[in-house]
């Protein structure tokens, strides 16, 4: 699937006509540079050539030197990895705060006029995009009451004691992008734990917990939340393409340096060099996180794996 992806776009990159290479060539690039730039649009070889080179280097995670800037397509895509995985953390912790709560009180008390209330408003929040959200945000919380900045990663006028203390900043930028992500990831997040929440409140064991007169806040934390953990890595999974293509317009709206806005600002500047090495990282990460999710899940629930092997092995 990888592969086959990185091959659409490779050939997607080479029809577009253009070349960001001749137009960001550079005398103060060395000789062994500018090959390496033009290299990327070497007309004398077939497509199937050129994409087998290209891939024999990106194996060894070689993507080239970025056609704007001359540097290594490997450290620009590094640097601006780390802000989009920040920020897609902070907004799952978000996510999570929000929808966790609303979910259990929507389970507890189904069928009322409450939570049928807050279904429809979560509804209509999930309906939203995460940059509309964004842009609601900063109007009210950095223009009608400056309370958090609206752009930037951290304030880079400031010198900072430690990487805590710069950690700490940084947090602080991102708390409005994280936010309106996370309020759109709460509303996807609603909708699936109060399935599974109505599905374990109704179940057999839970019914025998109650019956033995076991407090409320030990059923909660001893047979609910337990019984959360795999169903929330298992959503986890099928969301962490989200987070490199949802990020895109909040990145960008807000002028945080991650992945979505360098590869938005290199598909701008045709800087192909960028958008095949950033497709392959993109493509690498969501593939090591969903395999370390699934690690997680067998370690947690061993019979996942034997399940497994009997499904394909049997």
């Amino acid at each position: 699937m990888v592969l086959a992806g990185l091959t659409l776009l490779f050939l997607i990159v080479k029809v577009v006509p253009g070349s960001a290479e001749l137009k960001f060539l550079s005398p103060a690039f060395s000789v062994e540079r500018q090959v390496e730039l033009q290299g990327f649009q070497n007309t004398e070889q077939n497509i199937f050539s050129q994409f087998v080179a290209w891939l024999q280097k990106a194996v060894f995670l070689d993507f080239g030197y970025s056609a704007q800037s001359g540097l290594p397509v490997r450290k620009v895509l590094f640097t601006s990895l780390m802000p989009t995985l920040l920020l897609s953390a902070l907004a799952i912790i978000w996510g999570l705060a929000i929808s966790l709560p609303l979910a259990l009180f929507s389970a507890k008390f189904r069928n009322r006029a409450g939570e049928k209330i807050l279904t429809l408003v979560m509804v209509l929040l999930y309906s939203l995009p995460a940059f509309w959200i964004g842009l609601c945000l900063v109007r009210l919380l950095s223009f009608t009451f400056p309370l958090f900045p609206s752009s930037m990663l951290y304030n880079a006028t400031l010198t900072f004691s430690s990487s805590l203390a710069k950690l700490a900043n940084m947090i602080y930028h991102l708390f409005l992008p994280s936010l309106a992500m996370g309020l759109s990831l709460a509303a996807y997040f609603y909708r699936y734990l109060r399935a599974k929440l109505v599905e374990i409140m109704d179940s057999d064991y839970l019914l025998a917990a109650k019956a033995r007169g076991l407090c409320k806040k030990t059923i909660l934390f001893a047979h609910i939340v337990p019984n959360l953990i795999l169903p929330l890595l298992s959503l986890f999974s099928t969301i962490t393409p989200l987070f490199f293509s949802g990020a895109v317009t909040v990145e960008y709206i807000f002028s945080i340096p991650g992945i979505g806005r360098t590869m938005v600002n290199a598909a701008v500047a045709r800087d192909l060099p960028v958008i095949m090495g950033g497709a392959a990282i993109s493509f690498l990460a969501i593939l090591v996180i969903n395999s370390l999710i699934d690690l997680v899940m067998v370690f947690i629930n061993p019979t996942l794996k034997t399940e497994w092997l009997y499904e394909n092995f049997s």
